[in-house]
């Protein structure tokens, strides 16, 4: 799936990219308490080579079953303990991508927050520079 993107319209790509939701994905943590894990649009989106369409960082496996690649794991830690089959996520900072939407509280500075409870909305952990 692919959406039209104009260079001229959007010269800063984050601003195209603050229109997308955030895709939240929920999982129990060791101690069954349900986690959300939030993947934003700068990384579940990736601008084609012809710089004319984001395009999701998704596979549709048979009629059930989505298959997310590795971007799912783009700007996050993640930490695997085989021995107890767990994995360990934190959002960071992993390179200078001036595009990157950082936390739900960019949506607020850009003034798209459709959709967002802004109580819930954490404290960002750490600064940036838009």
């Amino acid at each position: 799936m692919c959406f039209r993107y104009d260079a001229a319209k959007y010269p800063n790509k984050k601003e195209f990219l603050m229109g997308f939701p955030v895709i939240n994905i929920f999982a129990n943590d060791v101690n069954g308490v349900k986690q959300r894990f939030k993947w934003f649009p700068s990384e579940y989106l990736y601008l084609e080579h012809d710089g004319k369409k984001f395009c999701m960082t998704a596979d549709k496996e048979g009629s059930t079953q989505i298959l997310f690649g590795s971007t799912l794991m783009r700007q996050n830690d993640f930490i695997f303990d085989n021995d107890n089959h767990q994995i360990g996520i934190a959002r960071s900072k992993c390179n200078d991508d001036r595009d990157m939407i950082i936390t739900e509280r960019d949506y607020v500075e850009y003034g798209t927050t459709y959709g967002m409870d802004l109580d819930q909305i954490e404290k960002e952990p750490y600064q940036h520079d838009n």
